[in-house]
């Protein structure tokens, strides 16, 4: 594997849209994070218990004009929870129009809290992409990233460092979260593959 790509362990599952009645609020494709019981067609599942639920909150997307092109390009804002506290916010955009089906994203973790500032944050900039039917994620150099000069997620970090850090982990561990549960992430995807 290339240092600093990382394939998500989903592929990408257009053809299984299960009817599932939920019991736990988000329950939907977060099985592994939650205790609850599932009913799908007279198929009960117990699942598993696992501390350090993440939950997303979505913000409704934005559409501006692309600077390279003057076509729309989405940029979104997720909030991420980590037991029910603040935990990561990232951004991702994306623009349809483009040949490289990429998204490219950043993830600020850190400290949240009231009086935290965004020195108490680092941020970790990467793309996204589908290939061979798998999610594939790189961090990228901070110039690279959209987001460069951006402040509130914390100093941006350039790819050797953020593969360093330790807390890459848990950025990786974020974008498993987008490529399952953020729904115009899927859409971006879907919609390229067809």
């Amino acid at each position: 594997m290339t240092p600093g790509f990382w394939p998500c362990s989903m592929r990408p599952n257009n053809s299984f849209k299960p009817n599932l009645l939920r019991y736990t609020k988000h329950m939907a494709e977060k099985a592994c994070h939650v205790f609850a019981s599932t009913t799908q067609v007279g198929l009960t599942q117990a699942l598993c218990v696992i501390p350090n639920m993440i939950e997303i909150e979505f913000e409704p997307p934005v559409i501006h004009a692309c600077e390279c092109c003057g076509k729309d390009t989405v940029r979104l804002t997720r909030f991420v929870l980590k037991d029910g506290n603040a935990h990561a916010v990232y951004y991702a955009q994306y623009s349809k129009s483009h040949e490289a089906e990429r998204i490219s994203g950043i993830i600020g973790l850190g400290d949240w809290g009231d009086a935290a500032e965004p020195s108490d944050r680092l941020a970790f900039p990467f793309e996204l992409w589908v290939k061979d039917g798998n999610f594939n994620i790189g961090l990228v150099d901070a110039s690279d990233s959209p987001w460069h000069d951006v402040t509130f997620l914390g100093r941006v970090l350039n790819r050797d460092e953020a593969l360093s850090h330790p807390w890459h982990k848990e950025a990786f561990h974020i974008t498993d979260h987008m490529v399952t549960e953020d729904p115009e992430i899927l859409a971006f995807f879907h919609t390229n593959d067809a």
